[in-house]
């Protein structure tokens, strides 16, 4: 409707505006009406409102010019807020197919009252001035209480309400109607402080759908006040926390359904009832994320609170006070720390003994706690002081770890996470006291060097995760006595062999395993008798495979497996040092960053993150050897790869990067000589170089050899795969029951078996800049294909994939 006469009759007719009009011509129409209004106070001239100052000085003695001009402020503001309010309630209607009567009201009398001539000019003259702004606040009160009347009508996506309509009391049109003149405006307030919100059909339907909930799946949704309405947070984050808590318990031994599972169940209810959104990212079948909206989350608050879960203060944010209840937040502010810090200052009923979770929200240095009182934390069952966020952005990092030592008493702890956290280089001895540990989540500890000797201990471990843990030089044997161990994530493969590092094979004795994800810088790994090996976990369905040193810089890249970033340099060791490098270590493909040290320092090449830390230097005399041959790797760096020798290993000296990223050599007092295949690459050859990579990976090639089968396997996941022809035992005979297949980055060129048929449904391919193949060739090999996915593959072409890469099986 393009005409201001069109859109009066449209507000006036006697028809109940359609779910269609309401979201292609009345909201379109409101959001520039408000713009409009909002504009005729901000294109204001200086000059215009000098002369209206005057003019309110000679004809009202009441008002000031200063005072009037806080006003037209304040009113803009809340134009604003008017405007962005019904662009959510439009978004949020979008997918309505039965709008209720009421709304529909709702919306004509909104319409009605901002086609108002007095909104046309909102800087008329007039002899009062201010007796006018009175009512022009009046009338701006009056569209907000309509506006938050929406905001409250917005239905349960399964269940709309069905108020008796109170659209009648907004019908008269007109500056002041139904409303003392002389009443102010106040902001609007989020929905949880508001009075009526309580009162609302939305909310009380809400509380009827929350009543119907079991007591353990309310506790499950109660987890999400303290998330951020339409935060996208992983499911495994909450299935996690829900392990901890014992909400999600599967008794030791059981051969029952995993935590996952029970978890999929849960989030399959709370979906069904409209309690959380899933977010299918790219039209994946299963859902790996899930978000709470606004108003849910105002609820939650709510229900939060009255169940002593959290506490939150009057702005509805999580505190660290746990007067009232058994949990506490770490937020960013003074009395949070003052609170959990120093327990000689806290009254009986805030004693440490009582708290059975402590969640880190969003304080950045979590390392506050004094040892002493850290110590009491004996019945504390969820430890969470790591990163929950999804990106890597959130920066956490403590100054030292010794407050960790007092994880000795909390023998009821069943749930620890560091996730992310910076500057954490070992792991003390304590964490092997905790003798009730389901879940150790070490993920994204870029600093992380060495695991404690006596992991073993944690009996009842059932899933570790030190993935993106680059700085690990091995792991420790220990770990093959964790007995239930389920999940298992960063699993280290590398040149040293030791006493103390743990070897693929002694993994067999992890029996339960179902998840296995492995890196390693060897480029012909896994060997046939590795193979083998991994062929022989029985209950194995998810494994993934990520190759360093060198190989590919574009799949690490991926959000599947975050790098730290920075600038690259190395600092220069002195005559006598005794720490030796580690032979073929790869270090992430990302810029690493390296404090000076000193002689008898062991932690050299420590990855830092996004943020600008440092790494505290290390004390003399321990003889823990470094790795040799760190891969320093950021956009193409190459090391020129030997030809004798059961698979190619990085020079002992460093590689050497093409950016800002040097490595001196080895002085006086280091025997060993540098490597003469070392190739020094510029950006100029770094194409003929990576030519001589393909070449050399590509005679070396892979045998075909009678192997086993994968009995058990569902998910592989294959990262910066070295070598351009595909293993041996990436055939479907044996992989019979893979239904997902993903490759990222790396030389593979082919996948295409002439003889064979896979039953692969989701196959995803990224960052493969040499595999090339044909559609119909591609859907000869995979018949059952029903999912593909396909980025950064520039040979494969003419796919009828979306412009997201995406092609679903119609």
């Amino acid at each position: 409707m393009s005409s201001f006469d069109d859109l009066s009759n449209f507000a006036y007719s006697t028809d109940n505006f359609t779910v269609a009009q309401i979201n292609d011509v009345v909201i379109p129409a409101l959001i520039k009406r408000l713009s409009q209004a909002k504009s005729s106070i901000s294109t204001t001239t200086a000059t215009s409102t000098a002369t209206a100052t005057n003019k309110n000085n000679d004809n009202d003695n009441s008002g000031s010019g200063h005072s009037i001009e806080e006003d037209y402020r304040k009113m803009e503001i809340q134009l604003e807020k008017l405007r962005k309010d019904i662009n959510y309630i439009g978004l949020a209607f979008t997918n309505f197919t039965n709008f209720e009567d009421n709304a529909a009201a709702l919306f004509k009398a909104l319409l009605q009252h901002t086609l108002d001539k007095s909104l046309n000019d909102l800087r008329a003259t007039s002899r009062s001035p201010t007796f006018l702004i009175k009512q022009l606040q009046s009338k701006l009160q009056l569209l907000s209480e309509i506006v938050l009347k929406l905001k409250l009508q917005i239905p349960l996506p399964h269940k709309l309400s069905a108020p008796d309509s109170d659209a009648r009391k907004y019908t008269r049109v007109g500056v002041g109607a139904d409303y003392d003149d002389l009443q102010v405006i106040d902001e609007l307030p989020d929905l949880h402080f508001h009075p009526l919100f309580d009162k609302s059909f939305a909310f009380k339907d809400f509380r009827h759908v929350y009543d119907s909930l079991d007591a353990r799946i309310k506790l499950c949704l109660l987890c999400f006040a303290l998330i951020p309405e339409n935060e996208v947070v992983k499911k495994r984050f909450f299935v996690y926390w829900w392990v901890g808590e014992g909400l999600i318990n599967s008794p030791l031994g059981s051969e029952d359904k995993t935590y996952e599972e029970m978890g999929d169940e849960i989030f399959e209810k709370l979906v069904k009832m409209g309690c959380v959104e899933a977010v299918n990212k790219k039209h994946r079948k299963v859902a790996d994320s899930y978000k709470m909206n606004p108003f849910i989350r105002s609820a939650m608050i709510e229900f939060a609170k009255d169940a002593g879960f959290f506490d939150f203060d009057g702005k509805g944010n999580p505190t660290a006070d746990f007067s009232k209840c058994y949990r506490a937040c770490l937020v960013l502010n003074h009395r949070s720390q003052k609170l959990l810090r120093i327990g000689s200052e806290l009254d009986q009923e805030k004693m440490p003994e009582k708290l059975q979770t402590i969640f880190n929200v969003n304080e950045p240095y979590p390392d506050f706690f004094e040892l002493e009182w850290f110590s009491k934390l004996k019945n504390v069952k969820v430890l969470y002081l790591g990163r929950w966020q999804n990106s890597a952005k959130h920066h956490i990092e403590v100054e030292s770890s010794e407050f960790l030592n007092g994880l000795r008493s909390m023998k009821f702890l069943r749930f620890f996470s560091l996730q992310g956290i910076s500057r954490i280089t070992k792991l003390p001895d304590s964490v092997c006291k905790l003798s009730s540990l389901r879940i150790l989540d070490l993920r994204a500890c870029h600093n992380l060097e060495e695991l404690p000797d006596r992991i073993g201990s944690l009996k009842q471990l059932t899933h570790l995760d030190i993935s993106e843990c680059y700085l690990l030089e091995y792991i420790p044997k220990g770990i093959a006595l964790l007995s239930e161990l389920l999940v298992f994530k960063g699993f280290v493969v590398g040149d040293r062999v030791s006493a103390d590092s743990c070897a693929l094979g002694e993994l067999l004795e992890l029996r339960k395993l179902r998840k296995l994800s492995i890196y390693t810088n060897k480029m012909t790994f896994p060997t046939d008798r590795e193979v083998i090996t991994l062929q022989q976990f029985k209950k194995l369905q998810k494994l993934t495979i990520v190759w360093g040193g060198g190989v590919d810089s574009h799949a690490k890249q991926d959000k599947g497996a975050t790098q730290p970033t920075g600038a690259t340099t190395m600092s220069p060791k002195k005559s006598g040092d005794k720490k030796k490098q580690d032979k073929g270590v790869a270090q992430p493909i990302a810029a690493i960053i390296t404090s000076p040290k000193k002689s008898g320092d062991k932690n050299e090449g420590v990855a830092q993150p996004n943020a600008a830390t440092n790494t505290s230097p290390r004390k003399n005399g321990d003889n823990k050897k470094q790795v040799k041959g760190v891969a320093q790797t950021t956009v193409a760096t190459i090391t020129s790869p030997k030809n004798s020798g059961d698979h190619i290993r990085p020079d002992k000296g460093a590689e050497q990067p093409i950016t800002e990223s040097t490595m001196n050599p080895e002085v006086s007092g280091d025997k060993k000589k540098k490597d003469k295949g070392k190739a020094e690459l510029t950006l100029e050859s770094g194409a003929f170089a990576r030519k001589l990579l393909k070449a050399a990976t590509f005679k070396q090639g892979t045998k075909p050899v009678n192997l086993e089968e994968f009995k058990e396997l569902e998910k592989l996941d294959l990262q910066c795969y070295p070598q351009m022809t595909a293993p041996s035992w990436l055939i479907p005979g044996k992989l019979d029951k893979l239904k997902k297949l993903y490759i990222r980055g790396g030389e593979l060129q082919n996948l295409i078996q002439e003889n064979d048929k896979w039953k692969v449904e989701i196959l995803r391919l990224k960052f493969l800049s040499n595999i090339k193949m044909d559609w119909r060739e591609l859907r000869a090999s995979f018949p059952h294909l029903c999912y593909l996915e396909k980025f950064k593959c520039p040979k494969i072409t003419l796919f009828p994939c979306d412009e997201n890469g995406l092609w679903l099986k119609p």
